[in-house]
């Protein structure tokens, strides 16, 4: 399972994100986990589709603007590509191969 700890230096480290942008990424994905506390879930997979609009309804709930909400809820999203990445044993998994098609030689 991944934790933000993990988060925050994947986005350190592999993503090169500056220290500012790191920050902001955190401080927008902290709400959520204080959610997940208050409702007493345990694990990120109780996040279906009615818990998020829940989680966004209650930040709208305790003072936060349409468009805190929706980076919030952007944050929220990274953060879940990564988990998904990483798959069940916190290791990442190869997913998404496409073909490579070269570009055609002029």
């Amino acid at each position: 399972r991944a934790t933000v700890h993990e988060y925050d230096a994947h986005l350190r480290v592999e993503r090169q994100f500056a220290p500012l942008t790191v920050r902001n990424y955190l401080t927008d994905i902290a709400p959520f986990f204080e959610f997940l506390k208050e409702r007493k879930a345990t694990d990120l997979s109780r996040a279906d589709r009615h818990f998020l609009r829940a989680y966004l309804a209650w930040l709208i709930e305790i003072g936060y603007v349409r468009a805190s909400v929706a980076r919030k809820l952007s944050a929220l999203r990274a953060f879940y590509r990564y988990v998904r990445h990483l798959g069940p044993a916190g290791k990442p998994v190869a997913t998404g191969y496409r073909n490579v098609v070269p570009d055609p030689v002029r």
